[in-house]
């Protein structure tokens, strides 16, 4: 039980001076319920020692966390243990070359509750930045207004909080939305995309048939016109733009998706 105690301090003291001084006691229990599957069945004694090892690491200040780590916990390296590579626990693969640090971007949509899936992708990727070092992004995906909901949005932080996932960068999509645009602009210009006119069973049908659409040979003078007048002249659906991919390719992603659609 001392490593283990040990073990949960070290977490703490690590997460506690990354983040202004303060842990919390659900970034201990996840990390340790999923590297110790077995010690789930002594959550009530564990959440005890993590609420315990919370109140002691947040009323010390950042450089004395910092100090115990380098004194006690010389093993903790850019926020996870120094473990040889082929050697580590869990089963997630190695990301080569990332051992500079990796960054990672979770993009819920705030359409509805989050679920298991919501779950593992959020855990994968604070799992990877916790092996390597980096940074973590929450980017809700909030382009399409229509199923969107407050309460949805924060149906997502309480669950990710529960998790134990604290993200270092929280955006929408929508914040950037006037360089989308412009990113798109420049791509019909360069004939990278263009704007697709055609009904969305036609164009799941083309897909399937690898055969491109009257749309994708029309000139770039008619594309950027149709571009800058498009959400003038088309109501939702009628219109959108799609990369200019290889509809050949066995590979169906690649057969021109759709990158903008009118919502």
């Amino acid at each position: 039980m001392d490593d283990l105690k040990r073990e949960m301090r070290g977490i703490a003291l690590y997460n506690a001076s990354e983040h202004g001084g303060t842990t919390r006691e659900g970034i201990i229990l996840s990390r340790i319920l999923g590297s110790r599957p077995e010690m789930k069945s002594r959550i009530d004694e564990i959440r005890k020692y993590a609420r315990d090892i919370v109140s002691e690491v947040n009323r010390l200040t950042v450089e004395q966390q910092r100090e115990e780590i380098e004194s006690q916990f010389p093993e903790m390296r850019a926020g996870r243990p120094a473990v040889p590579r082929g050697q580590r626990t869990g089963s997630l693969p190695d990301i080569e070359d990332a051992d500079g640090g990796v960054v990672t971007r979770f993009p819920p949509e705030p359409n509805g509750y989050p679920h298991i899936g919501h779950a593992k992708a959020a855990i994968i990727n604070s799992e990877y930045v916790e092996r390597y070092g980096g940074r973590k992004i929450l980017r809700f995906d909030d382009t399409n207004p229509g199923g969107e909901r407050l309460e949805y949005y924060a149906a997502i932080k309480v669950g990710l909080d529960w998790l134990g996932i604290i993200y270092d960068t929280i955006k929408n999509t929508s914040d950037d939305m006037e360089m989308l645009l412009e990113k798109c602009t420049h791509m019909i210009d360069s004939t990278d995309a263009y704007v697709c006119t055609c009904k969305r069973d036609d164009i799941k049908k083309r897909r399937s048939e690898m055969i491109p659409c009257k749309c994708r040979s029309i000139t770039t003078e008619d594309n950027m016109e149709r571009w800058s007048r498009m959400s003038e002249r088309y109501k939702p659906g009628q219109a959108v733009v799609r990369l200019r991919g290889e509809m050949s390719s066995p590979n169906t992603v690649m057969r021109d998706p759709v990158l903008f659609r009118i919502t």
